[in-house]
């Protein structure tokens, strides 16, 4: 859970950045999926996420186990 202002801070920059330096950034270019407007507005949407004094990430996990 990323709610506090240090891992908001943490999470949103990292992603900000990603949005735009990194391979995610360049295969959405070269596949044309959007251009660098759209990823700097994600970009920024990260930001303004972390900046919010009431916001608050969850990225749930679970695991299956089978038998067989």
């Amino acid at each position: 859970l990323f709610e506090t202002p240090e891992a908001r801070a943490w999470w949103g920059g990292a992603w900000a950045e990603r949005a735009l330096h990194s391979s995610f950034a360049d295969n959405v270019l070269r596949l044309g999926v959007a251009d660098r407007a759209a990823l700097e507005r994600i970009s920024a949407a990260w930001r303004d996420w972390a900046d919010s004094d009431d916001g608050w990430f969850l990225m749930p996990h679970g695991e299956v186990l089978a038998r067989g």
